[in-house]
This record gives C-alpha cells, structure tokens and sequence, in this order.
C-alpha cells in the first residue's frame, strides 16, 4: 500500500492534467451529450457554427431571403452540462429581374434545441423547426461537421442545418403589413404591390374605359398608353385617391388600336415603390365588332367538338356546314368525289363560290357569318392581318391550313380553326408565330 501512495505521489502531476484536461476533452466528444432543461444566455459558448443559404425564392411574398442558422454549444455554469441553442436570421431583398434591393432584417430569439425535434416526419411542419443532431462518429469537435438525414431537408447536402421542413421561408407573420418593428431596421416599414389586373373597352370610336381592380396598400395608380404592344408607354394620366378603380380615355383615333397598362404605386421610407400590369389591347370599332361576332360563333361551334356530320345521313353535295357532332372524322375511309371522307362538313363560299372542307370550309364559312358576301381582298403583309382574316398558309404541309384570326399581337396570332390534328376538331385559342405564318395569304373582307 505505501508503494502505491508513493507512487500516486510520484505522478501526482499528470494524475491532476489527466482529470482537469483529458477527461473534459473526453467528455465532449462523447455522443451522450446531455441537453439542459433550462437556457442560461450567461452560460458559456464553447462552439459556434452558422451557414448560410442565399438567395432562396418565397412565392407566397415574392421576395429573396439569405437565410441565417447559427448553432451555439454552450456549457451550463451551475452544472456544467453541454447544451445546444440556435438562432435562425433572415435578410430579405426584393428583384426587379436587374438587380436585388435589401429590404429587412428578421433574427429570431435564441432558443434552446429539443433533443425531440430532429425525429423525420412525414407531414411537414408549416412554422420553422430547427432539426439538429449530433454527429453520428465522435470527432474532436463537440459540434456536428456534416448535417444528418432529414425528411425533406433542402440542405441534406451541405453542413447547414434543417432549420424548416417544408417552407423554407415560410413563417406566421404576415409580410403584406408593413408596420413592424424589425429588428435591424428599428422604425422602417416596407410594403410590396401586387400587379394590376386590368380590362379596357372601347364603347365609342373615340374613347375607351379602363378597369382595375383595387390594390392594396396602393397610394394611387398611373394610367399609360401606346399605339405598340411592347414599347413606347406614355403616362397619360396620374390618379392620386387610391379608391378610384378605372378610367375614360377620350380623344382617339377612330382607325388606331391602342395598348393600355396600368401602374399601381405607394411611397413608403421616402421611395416610390411601383407595380405594374400587362398590357391589355383595345382595337378599333370595327375590329370590336368583328371580335364580339367570333365569340358568338365559339358558342354555335365550340371548342373541342367536331365539324363535320358523323352519324347523319345527308345526300351528296349538301351544305352541312352547320353540323357539329362530339365524334371525330375517320380519314381513313371512304373518300368522295372531292378527295375528302363522307362525313366532312362543306362550306361554298359567298364571295368566290369556292366548296371547302375541312379547314378551308371552316374558316369561310367563319368568314361569311361575320361579313357576308363582300368581296375578298388578299396580301401577304403579317403587319397588315386584322381580326376576322382568313389566313392560308403551309403549316409544314404541301396542302396547306387555314384559319381565323381571332386576336392580332405584334409577333402572333390567335386563331380559331378546324381539323387542326386531321380529325376535324375544332380548336380556338391556338397561338400561332408571325414566322410560322412567313409567305401566308391573308384574305380580308374590310
């Protein structure tokens, strides 16, 4: 025995590193590391390790966070026990498609970490959860290096902790009220505009009346006008009391279409903050009522069914052109002395006396319902198609297409058609390119 003290005398010294030094070092790199019931913000912070994720898109605010998680370890000084807390900072930007602009600064209180909360879940959590775990392998780092397995975890590939499950910017706050406080910006208030839904109807020649539904948090709205689609917008009128929805536009041109937008805006810390519709065309009288007759005739001939007369019995040669059915033709069959199936429909047309099928048949007997018989006139100038014109062009086939233009734009058209696919279907509201349409005829009867 008095060997063994002698002995404990002799290394008394690396006895004592050994239980100051090497046993605390021991002890926190141990996986059993014990989480405190209570935080102390006085408690010692023995690590700090923090990402951050930037740039992330939140559809439901339109804005762009860099999102913050900080992971303290701290040491409890009452019973010297390892714990974690975390922080979770967000900066928020708004972008114009050009640049970002820094709004606000949201940090979040530092909180203690639940051993409970890093169990994967299926059902996604919609308030932020901080999901960290400690390191599967002991290291000489109490604080993970690698971020374990979660469900859903949109930085399982990277050391950034799961800080929301589903949302990642997503919190109970309500970003549309601009009169927090934030915490790096004490005082300062941001709002941001939603984008103007508009319509414009042109009643008379010479005027026409533009609609908008009411923004919120809007100061007023700014009307603008250009004779282009994409270019050329002038303030024409500057509405300061943010109650008043629409506005008359008077003194046009009875032969000129116009386009329209509508801008909502608010001043807020000293900066303008703007939002701005999507143009909207109002076209001429005559193009007005050109158009409102093509939507009667979408009702009589609608979308999706089938011109032609599948089912019936008619004799050779008649005018079936107001047959519609829900079955397709069988092209494949039987063909007439015209080269088309039997069940086609067929249309002569008023002016030029020409029996069409199928596509050509189609849009003149369109053609005919809106202008009657008056006389034809053809170019082939894309800039000089109106509404209402028959169009006949190659569609990459040796036969060709034919349809109606329903709306006119600076690069396309909308058309109607029939027997787009080869079944006589009929088909509204395909968008066809002006370099699709190169080298078409274009016949106009006004």
């Amino acid at each position: 025995m008095t060997d063994v003290l002698k002995c404990m005398r002799k290394f008394k010294k690396l006895i004592l590193v050994y239980l100051f030094l090497v046993l605390p070092v021991l002890y926190l790199n141990s996986a059993d590391i014990v989480y405190a019931v209570n935080m102390n913000l006085e408690d010692e912070i023995i690590q700090t390790n923090s990402e951050t994720k930037e740039k992330v898109y939140d559809s439901e605010t339109a804005y762009y966070v860099d999102i913050t998680a900080t992971i303290n370890v701290r040491k409890s000084g009452e019973t010297g026990e390892i714990y974690y807390t975390y922080i979770i900072s967000k900066d928020y930007y708004l972008y114009d498609g050009f640049e970002y602009t820094y709004l606000f600064n949201i940090t979040d209180d530092e909180k203690l970490y639940d051993e409970t909360e890093i169990e994967p879940t299926q059902a996604p959590n919609p308030t932020p959860v901080v999901m960290p775990t400690i390191a599967p392998q002991p290291t000489a780092v109490p604080m993970p290096t690698s971020a374990p397995y979660y469900m859903d975890n949109p930085f399982a590939n990277g050391p950034l902790q799961n800080v929301i499950t589903n949302d990642i910017v997503s919190t109970n706050r309500d970003y549309s009220d601009y009169n927090y406080d934030y915490s790096l910006n004490p005082g300062r208030s941001y709002v941001i505009l939603n984008k103007p839904v508009i319509t414009v109807d042109r009643k008379k020649s010479t005027s026409a009346v533009i609609k908008w539904k009411k923004i919120s948090k809007a100061d007023g709205y700014y009307v603008l006008r250009s004779t282009k689609e994409d270019s050329g917008y002038k303030k024409i009128k500057t509405i300061k009391n943010k109650k008043t929805v629409s506005y008359t536009n008077k003194g046009l041109s009875t032969g000129k279409n116009y386009y329209y937008k509508v801008q909502a805006y608010c001043v807020n810390n000293g900066r303008e903050i703007t939002s701005i519709s999507e143009p909207v065309q109002v076209t001429t009288m005559k193009t007005r009522q050109v158009y409102k007759k093509l939507m009667q005739l979408k009702k009589k001939f609608p979308n999706g069914k089938y011109w032609n007369h599948v089912g019936r019995k008619v004799k050779e040669g008649k005018d079936t052109s107001n047959y519609v059915t829900s079955k397709p033709c069988n092209h494949s069959g039987r063909l007439n002395q015209y080269g088309v199936t039997s069940t086609c429909n067929m249309h002569i047309d008023k002016a030029n006396h020409i029996r069409g099928y199928q596509c050509y048949g189609f849009a003149s007997l369109l053609s005919d319902k809106i202008f009657g018989n008056k006389v034809t006139k053809t170019h082939r100038s894309f800039s000089k198609a109106r509404v209402g014109d028959h169009v006949r062009y190659s569609a990459g086939s040796s036969s060709g297409h034919s349809v109606i233009i329903v709306e006119k734009h600076k690069n396309y058209i909308i058309a109607a058609e029939c027997n787009y696919g080869n079944t006589c279907r009929i088909v509204w509201g395909r968008k066809i390119s002006a370099a699709e349409l190169r080298g078409a005829m274009y016949l106009s009867k006004y």
